[in-house]
């Protein structure tokens, strides 16, 4: 059985994930490591070690964190968003959104010593942080992909000759400039 990624402690969870696939075929880890692209096997055998390894990998995760990266087309990727979103860089993230509760958990005290109380499960905050990682990971994808569109315009823009007209030129221009504030908002 595949160990099980719920968004928390991924670096536990990434070298019982290692040694897992390692254990049902060590060629399996390479399709991660390396990517598709092993010379010693055919196209078909390729897909077949891609397919096991996303399979693998799909059924040790939550749903929320299977969404953030299920577009991903190979293991190598997925891999690699899993250490971007979840690795020791997101243990900051992870502290704030406790952080975040704890305040949040004593200004409610206060309240709630009136009221009776209202607590917050675990369970809850794991899906608020799961949600905001999601949240997070959707943006960080539309932001590559207006980055993307805005440096294939600029492209478009430059390679542009003398037989366009310059009413094409100022579109282009302004949708140059359009992307780019839209790019910008959302790195904010």
């Amino acid at each position: 059985m595949a160990p099980f990624f719920d968004g928390n402690n991924f670096n536990k969870w990434k070298n019982k994930m290692t040694s897992f696939i390692q254990s049902l075929d060590y060629d399996l880890w390479d399709v991660i490591v390396i990517g598709p692209k092993l010379p010693r096997y055919d196209e078909r055998e390729l897909l077949k070690f891609n397919a096991k390894v996303k399979h693998v990998i799909f059924c040790s995760l939550s749903s929320n964190v299977f969404e953030s990266i299920s577009l991903c087309s190979s293991p190598k990727e997925l891999w690699h968003k899993l250490e971007h979103f979840y690795g020791e860089n997101n243990d900051e993230t992870t502290s704030l959104c406790l952080m975040a509760k704890d305040a949040s958990k004593s200004e409610s005290d206060e309240e709630d010593s009136s009221k009776g109380g209202n607590e917050v499960s675990y369970d809850d905050f794991v899906e608020v942080v799961d949600r905001y990682t999601s949240i997070n990971s959707s943006l960080k994808t539309k932001i590559k992909s207006l980055t993307i569109e805005n440096n294939e315009l600029k492209s478009n823009a430059s390679l542009m000759n003398d037989n366009v007209s310059k009413d094409e030129i100022v579109l282009l221009k302004n949708e140059v400039n359009r992307l780019s504030k839209e790019n910008e908002t959302l790195k904010k």
